[in-house]
């Protein structure tokens, strides 16, 4: 029992990692404060809660809208051929890309916006006009 309790906590703590990597940290809020309510609801005799789950409990949409975003992926366009090239070494490779990068970088803090990943597959992906506490009330956008 107690192996399986530590393989419960170990797989949590992993999920929660996952959960960082993907969602900002207003949302993971959000996520948690669901998870209480449902835990406690389900604690009270509750039928497990919210839409289809039969009980009409404390289940919310953590759904935002927000408007005047932007979002641009800018594409590394022959990326998987020069990969996939026996005659490059994976070091020269490796110092294209990160000047690539960093150049991608010193724009987001040139035009103030959100660098989302370092890359999205082939994609360097940016946004702005989201609500973070750094760009609120900043009126740029892609």
């Amino acid at each position: 029992a107690a192996t399986s309790s530590a393989a419960i906590v170990s797989d949590a703590e992993a999920c929660k990692q996952l959960l960082s990597n993907i969602f900002p940290p207003q949302v993971l809020r959000q996520i948690e404060e669901q998870e209480q309510r449902l835990l406690q609801y389900d604690g009270e005799g509750g039928e497990g809660g919210g839409e289809g789950g039969g009980g009409g409990g404390p289940e919310r949409s953590i759904a935002q809208l927000h408007t005047g975003c932007s979002f641009l992926f800018a594409k590394v366009v022959g990326l998987a051929e020069l990969v996939g090239d026996r005659m490059q070494r994976p070091r020269t490779i490796l110092l294209l890309l990160q000047s690539i990068f960093d150049r991608f970088d010193r724009l987001t803090e040139t035009f103030n916006v959100q660098k989302v990943r370092k890359t999205v597959n082939e994609s360097y992906m940016v946004a702005a006009g989201l609500p973070e506490p750094e760009l609120l009330g900043s009126p740029n956008k892609l």
